[in-house]
């Protein structure tokens, strides 16, 4: 499909693109809670994506990729296809472009995620995953409008975007002379582990780099065991809708970058999501989608393997209904 670049993004490209990104988004901030570390016994550091403009980690990778669209591409508008957060990320940029976007979403997307599509300007196209494919439509809207696919996660320009993330994440911890043991990521196509994955490679060569996924699909875990990117049917329903795609299996480019990257993976379950998103509630004061919080459950579902250690996880986003927000403030003396 068209745009769909593939030569793996350098650090300088993550650096160029932060300079480009750097007057049209918001840096999200580190977080540290002295009681959660009395609590669980190790120190956690949580890079708060979720406080970005559309509400995830999303934004950067959809900004860059149509700041570098031509100026043809720009008149002929963006098709894109997410459950949610890359949606709301490419109707937004292409919002403050003036560019025409059309986002496809399941008619399964959380009601939340299709409402702020919609309230960002774009047409928001829902489809049924059992009976479409969601690549077949957006490559209609290729092929007979000359619409440009702006791929969630399968592109070098998203992926470096993606990067910012982690460029601005490790100068924050570099600035306060904290070198951590880990850094934990969720993955799922895995676009932002592989952008964020260049800055952690470079600035911190010794830290373990951990992924998250649900163990409803664990495609980057048979993947991995495999020796190759393989498509995992889904056994199960999961809340993480953010990282349970129509059809879970690693990208092309995402898995050429990640392969012989990655220290380990970590699968959670949905009562591990809702008691992280509880303990970020109760510790660090913020709201998480359950995506959002699929870092933080691994790490608790794991703790005594961290005591004494430093960890850095991200929190990839904050789109969530209320009412699965009201059932994790149900478990906060839980955690």
């Amino acid at each position: 499909m068209e745009n769909q670049t593939r030569k793996a993004p350098t650090m300088k490209d993550v650096m160029a693109a932060r300079d480009v990104l750097s007057d049209k988004i918001l840096a999200t901030p580190l977080l540290y809670s002295p009681l959660f570390t009395e609590k669980y016994g190790f120190s956690l550091y949580l890079k708060a994506d979720s406080l970005t403009e559309t509400g995830s980690f999303k934004i950067r990778g959809a900004m860059y990729a149509l700041h570098c669209l031509t100026a043809q591409q720009r008149q002929r508008g963006v098709v894109a296809f997410s459950t949610g957060n890359h949606a709301q990320a490419v109707a937004y940029a292409a919002k403050k472009m003036q560019i025409k976007a059309v986002i496809i979403m399941p008619q399964s997307a959380p009601q939340v995620k299709i409402e702020n599509t919609r309230a960002y300007g774009a047409q928001v196209l829902l489809f049924d995953p059992q009976q479409q494919a969601r690549e077949e439509i957006a490559q209609a809207y290729v092929e007979q409008q000359a619409m440009t696919l702006i791929h969630p996660y399968d592109d070098a320009n998203v992926i470096t975007g993606q990067g910012v993330a982690g460029l601005e994440c490790a100068e924050q911890l570099r600035n306060m002379q904290i070198s951590p043991d880990a850094f934990f990521l969720p993955v799922s196509g895995g676009g932002y582990l592989s952008g964020f994955s260049i800055s952690t490679e470079h600035f911190f060569p010794d830290a373990q780099l951990i992924a998250v996924e649900p163990e409803a699909t664990a495609a980057w875990s048979k993947s991995l065991a495999s020796g190759q990117a393989v498509t995992a049917l889904a056994t199960a329903t999961s809340i993480c809708d953010a990282i349970m795609p129509p059809v879970p299996k690693p990208g092309n480019l995402p898995w050429q970058m990640l392969q012989q990257q990655i220290s380990a993976i970590h699968t959670i379950d949905d009562s591990n999501v809702l008691l992280a998103m509880a303990a970020i509630l109760k510790y660090f004061g913020l709201s998480t989608e359950p995506s959002g919080a699929a870092t933080v459950a691994a790490i608790l579902a794991s703790s005594e393997q961290w005591q004494g250690k430093t960890l850095l996880a991200t929190l990839s986003g904050r789109n969530v209904n209320v009412a699965l927000t009201a059932t994790a403030l149900e478990l906060i003396d839980q955690v």
